[in-house]
């Protein structure tokens, strides 16, 4: 009888103590949000919040191609800081918005020149948000304008500029990308600046008012790649283009692959292409008389894809070498005009070379860290390159044409 009881009263027990999931939340009662841009209110202070929201019903299961609803939801809200704009949204939304899936956060040109550090508390605070978010600046007009934009080849927007800044980065080497954690490490680094991606609306301009559309059939603006975005602590202070951006990647090790055009080694106002394989930089900042100078180096190996007039390089070796000699002016020529961009345009220090003074002269680094910027736009810097090209591809030589009668 006692141990039944005793089984009465464990069994009671866990029953009590097995609540459930008390705090979850039904999928068919939230908002999943992709996209978020960031604005001053266009009257007064405060933080406007636009977001694409996925419209999940607008994906049929069997062929979404047949559907031609707009597959996302467009919700603004303000608020004096950013958390209440977000809670706001809840006032349009008839979902609870979540922000788990957001990829993205976009920054309105007049928003980000001055200053973003407001914005950083939300997104790095708040447990529903992500920290690996892409962080991007659009020229010239606001974020959430930019939400408007589409792409012709991608159903869903947030998915389809994904993809374009992840090839940009892979392939062409144009494009710094930088996650909001990234960003925030920047900011809290001595001795260098945030830099990250700069977009623009491609507009295509629509014959009538999409206000309202639920349907459409042709694409009203899309989103091109614009170099990158140059800050100073938390403010933006200009812009780089993007070779400027790519000379940036050089000097952080951070080109996968890319293409590089150099002049034809043989014939006047012809080419040669070359793909790049394989590059490593390496940053040496060091003392001289007290001052700081810095070594670049640069390692880059690449391969010979294109001629656009007909040369066996294998026959002749000051021809290949001349070709590896171009590899090289190219990649030190876009690094010099990078530097120049930073030093003399911006003084911001994007290539990290006071962290590496930090960290490889401390005590150096005490005398400097108050005026560096100063410092840094009159910062001598050594770039050496050395460039290999190892293959030609498939085609020893290319075929050769003659001219006709």
């Amino acid at each position: 009888m006692k141990t039944r009881r005793l089984i009465c009263a464990v069994m009671l027990l866990a029953m009590i103590a097995s609540t459930g999931c008390w705090d979850r939340r039904e999928i068919e009662n939230l908002a999943f949000i992709s996209t978020t841009a960031i604005d001053r209110p266009e009257r007064g202070d405060g933080i406007r919040v636009s977001t694409q929201i996925i419209k999940p019903f607008a994906f049929g299961p069997e062929d979404p191609g047949d559907l031609q609803e707009r597959p996302i939801w467009l919700a603004s809200a303000e608020g004096r800081t950013a958390g209440e704009a977000s809670a706001n949204l809840r006032d349009e939304s008839p979902r609870t918005p979540f922000w788990a899936h957001n990829v993205h956060v976009i920054l309105g040109e007049e928003f980000a020149r001055e200053g973003v550090s407001d914005i950083l508390g939300f997104f790095t605070r708040d447990p529903e948000t992500r920290r690996r978010v892409h962080m991007m600046v659009v020229r010239e007009a606001r974020g959430e304008d930019l939400l408007h934009a589409e792409f012709e080849l991608q159903r869903l927007p947030a998915l389809g500029l994904e993809r374009l800044l992840l090839a940009a980065e892979r392939f062409i080497g144009t494009t710094l990308l930088s996650e909001l954690h990234d960003f925030a490490i920047d900011l809290e680094t001595e001795g260098i600046e945030p830099i990250i991606p700069a977009l623009r609306i491609a507009e295509r301009p629509p014959e009538g008012d999409i206000h309202g559309e639920l349907q459409q059939d042709e694409i009203y603006g899309s989103i091109r790649l614009e170099g990158a975005a140059v800050f100073s602590g938390d403010q933006l202070v200009g812009w780089i283009d993007r070779g400027e951006a790519r000379g940036v990647a050089w000097t952080r090790n951070e080109i996968q692959s890319t293409k590089i055009i150099i002049p034809h080694p043989a014939q006047e106002n012809e080419h040669a292409t070359l793909r790049v394989i394989n590059a490593n930089s390496e940053v040496d900042v060091g003392l001289t008389l007290g001052r700081p100078a810095v070594r670049v180096e640069i390692d880059v190996c690449a391969d010979l894809v294109e001629l656009t007039a007909p040369m066996d390089p294998f026959l002749d070796y000051h021809r290949w070498r001349a070709m590896e000699k171009a590899l090289e002016s190219a990649v030190e020529e876009e690094v010099r005009a990078a530097l120049s961009a930073a030093q003399r345009e911006y003084s911001s220090d994007v290539f990290g070379f006071g962290y590496h003074l930090a960290r490889l002269h401390p005590e150096a680094w005490e005398d400097y860290r108050e005026r560096w910027p100063e410092e840094f736009r009159n910062l001598p810097v050594h770039v050496q390159v050395r460039g290999e090209i190892k293959e030609s591809g498939l085609l020893m030589r290319a075929p050769e044409v003659e001219d006709g009668e």
